[in-house]
């Protein structure tokens, strides 16, 4: 047993985040921005296969960006009145007085005990206990909740007053220190998906998957009938409450309903068609038979190629990048086993002139179901819609 006060907290909880391979248990009551829990978590978020269980309580206000994060990447359960904060690492433990949120680590006196294997044994049958007589967690509760979008929890708004006395370590692990464009995916995809909610929230216009229908309706806001989102590529994203955010993706809906109309050709068909066309290069028994033209035929049909029409040009030159480069990453990207953010990573490290914004459009069009596209015109229409994203290039 080690008795561990902060900043060691924090640095303990990482070096055992970057060198866990099986089980990740936390138990805290409130929980923080996802980009505080990123850097105290580190590298976990990287890695596959671990067994990641979360308990918090729900009557707390807690950071929604965190809770889809935690959902997406293991499971989540609640006790009512639940105050222990406990962080179990495969066999060893940590028993603290501090939530997983960024004040605990770096503006609150905190403590905790160091636990090893012997001694974490009794914490991993308490913990068992708890989460047998943990219920789900409802999401609806903390969503609805909150007045304003993405707030920090109760605990952090408390303690703005108080000084910063440590900083958040970096972490030790190289990917996760070099993600660079990819570090806020998870950010983002959290507020795009609470933007479908809301866009869904009436009837949906087209039956295709929902990402190919959201992206020409914030494509339609970047480029036509006023450009009303152009503006937001530089613009701190409009302040609106969740009431008003469904009143106005609601009234541009039927703006988009009566312009797709207009076009003269149907936008739903081609966009499926595209889909179709891209999935049939490079699925997992295809991919591999990709030639020059294939490669010069997909890229044809991205928007970042055609906003930067040189780096098109360099891509498929092939003294920057072989036909057998470019297979290989983006089989990597698309097929390969580890975590896609380092997938993300390493296809935009290993190929030159294809950027993050073609990267994630390539995800987009072969996992349309799962993956929405990401690039200023979508980032810009989400700001127009009072989402905090960030846009790049």
């Amino acid at each position: 047993m080690e008795i561990i006060v902060n900043p060691e907290i924090a640095k303990k909880i990482q070096n055992a985040c970057n060198n866990i391979n099986k089980r990740l248990w936390i138990c805290s009551p409130f929980i923080g921005r996802l980009n505080s829990i990123e850097k105290i978590l580190g590298s976990i978020m990287l890695k596959t296969n671990i067994d990641i269980k979360l308990i918090t309580d729900s009557r707390n206000k807690l950071d929604n960006d965190s809770l889809i994060f935690f959902k997406r990447i293991g499971k989540i359960r609640e006790i009512k009145g639940v105050h222990a904060k406990i962080y179990i690492f495969y066999n060893v433990s940590i028993i603290s007085s501090a939530n997983l949120t960024n004040s605990a680590f770096t503006k609150r006196q905190e403590i905790g005990i160091y636990l090893d294997k012997n001694e974490t044994k009794n914490i991993l049958e308490l913990y068992e206990k708890w989460w047998k007589e943990s219920v789900e967690f409802d999401f609806n509760i903390p969503l609805s909740k909150s007045s304003k979008s993405h707030k920090t929890s109760n605990t952090e708004n408390r303690d703005n007053d108080l000084p910063n006395r440590w900083q958040i370590p970096e972490s030790d692990d190289y990917n996760f220190r070099n993600l660079q464009y990819f570090r806020d995916y998870y950010v983002f995809l959290s507020r795009y998906n609470d933007f479908v909610e809301k866009y869904q929230s009436t009837k949906r216009l087209w039956n295709i998957p929902i990402y190919l229908e959201t992206d020409c309706f914030l494509d339609y806001l970047f480029h036509h009938d006023k450009k009303p989102s152009y503006k937001y590529i530089l613009s701190k994203p409009r302040n609106l409450t969740e009431n008003k955010k469904i009143i106005e993706i609601q009234k541009y809906k039927e703006y988009f309903k009566k312009y797709i109309k207009s076009l003269g050709h149907d936008e739903q068909k081609k966009r499926l068609n595209i889909r179709n066309h891209i999935n049939n290069y490079l699925s997992v028994n295809e991919i591999n038979n990709l030639t020059h033209d294939r490669i010069e035929e997909i890229i044809g049909y991205f928007n970042s190629m055609h906003r930067f029409a040189i780096n098109r040009k360099r891509f498929l030159n092939e003294k920057n990048n072989s036909l057998f480069e470019i297979t290989k990453n983006w089989n990597n990207l698309l097929h390969g086993n580890d975590n896609l953010l380092i997938r993300m990573q390493n296809c935009y490290k290993n190929l030159k002139y294809f950027g993050p914004s073609s990267i994630y459009e390539l995800i987009a069009w072969v996992f349309p179901e799962k993956f929405p596209i990401r690039n200023r015109n979508i980032s810009s229409g989400l700001r127009f819609f009072g989402y905090d994203v960030i846009i790049y290039g």
